[in-house]
């Protein structure tokens, strides 16, 4: 008898309190959408009548009349989010995609993929946070290249390459993966570094392709460029690569191609040259990047001042309708009645009675 089984009325509690008070007007305000629908044809079968009645959500404007009350508009109401220094809805994606991600996760997908090729330059590389822990990580990305590189065949088996129409076909069959196996439906997001026909050559080296996909060249396209003057030989392209990795780690097919006049070794000063020039155009490049963050600083200081000056000029406004209402309350005599004051002869009166008191105590003459 001590449990607590519900702390709401029931139907015929209700039926007692709307013969009770015999309402004019009725809007039902707890509950769910059914409990607040079931509610109004409660009052409707014990003698309301449907323009007595309105079922109203958050935002809604009622109109009473003397024949009832009807919806006539709705206003802009409910919870608002405050996110840093945005304010937005609750509902927004933002906060959704926010819940989706403590709640399920995410799973990143970066492929490298050809389209004039047709096929993936490299096994695709899986990030997930949020899905599963570090020990059980190997067997998912296992599992998932195996997938996403069969949705890539079905995206290579098409005519042309749409970059999202290629993420679709890659996310179907992942998001059933996680569904199946997991329960879950984490956010999938799919990353294609497309390269064209112009920035690979194809090569049957392996090793090649995974240095470097963007530059496929055979031993003998490289052995008959050297023999031409075309191309530097290894041994110059060995010792170039050892200079400038003690010099700040630049790329000697760049920095030190025939083409630029360095494939002798022996060309040190004009590589003394280029470094100066690289180093002026670091510095150049430092200081346009001091200059943007002075700028910036002096946008946010004017910022800064402007709204103090808005905040002053509010505040003297506050404070001059502050006075302006106290100056009316004093006419129209609302002003609080100050405490009276003791008057002066009443204070000497006082004064000799306390000295007479003194003198009565001491019968000394000599005491005053």
């Amino acid at each position: 008898e001590d449990v607590h089984a519900s702390g709401h009325a029931c139907e015929e509690e209700l039926k007692v309190l709307h013969g009770l008070i015999h309402p004019r007007n009725f809007i039902p305000v707890h509950g769910e959408y059914r409990h607040l629908l079931k509610h109004i044809h409660l009052a409707e079968s014990v003698g309301m009548s449907p323009q007595q009645t309105c079922l109203v959500e958050i935002g809604d404007v009622v109109k009473l009349t003397d024949s009832g009350m009807e919806k006539v508009s709705s206003v802009t109401a409910g919870e608002m989010l405050v996110d840093g220094n945005g304010v937005g809805r609750k509902n927004s994606m933002v906060v959704k995609e926010r819940l989706q991600l403590s709640e399920d996760g995410i799973a990143i997908i970066t492929i490298l993929y050809s389209p004039d090729l047709k096929k993936m330059l490299s096994r695709p590389v899986i990030v997930t946070r949020g899905l599963v822990y570090t020990d059980e990580q190997a067997e998912l990305h296992e599992d998932l290249q195996k997938i996403v590189t069969e949705a890539m065949e079905q995206v290579s088996a098409k005519g042309s390459f749409d970059t999202e129409e290629a993420k679709n076909i890659v996310r179907r069959p992942v998001r059933s993966y996680f569904n199946k196996k997991m329960g879950r439906m984490p956010i999938i997001l799919p990353i294609f570094n497309i390269l064209g026909g112009d920035q690979i050559k194809d090569s049957t080296s392996p090793v090649a392709r995974r240095k470097n996909a963007s530059a496929f060249i055979s031993s003998q396209e490289r052995n008959a460029e050297e023999k031409a003057g075309l191309r530097e030989p290894k041994r110059v392209r060995d010792l170039n690569s050892d200079y400038s990795s003690s010099l700040g780690n630049y790329s000697s097919a760049g920095a030190y191609s025939s083409d630029a006049g360095y494939a002798e070794t022996k060309d040190l000063p004009q590589k003394s040259a280029f470094f100066e020039l690289v180093a002026k155009q670091n510095e150049e490049k430092r200081k346009k990047e001091e200059e943007a963050k002075a700028q910036k600083r002096a946008e946010q200081k004017a910022l800064k001042e402007k709204r103090e000056k808005v905040f002053r000029v509010h505040a003297q406004k506050v404070k001059a309708a502050k006075e302006e209402i106290s100056k009316e309350n004093q006419a129209l005599g609302k002003t609080k009645p100050s405490k009276p004051r003791v008057s002066s002869t009443r204070t000497r009166q006082a004064e000799e009675k306390r000295k007479m008191a003194q003198g009565a105590k001491n019968p000394n003459p000599e005491t005053k």
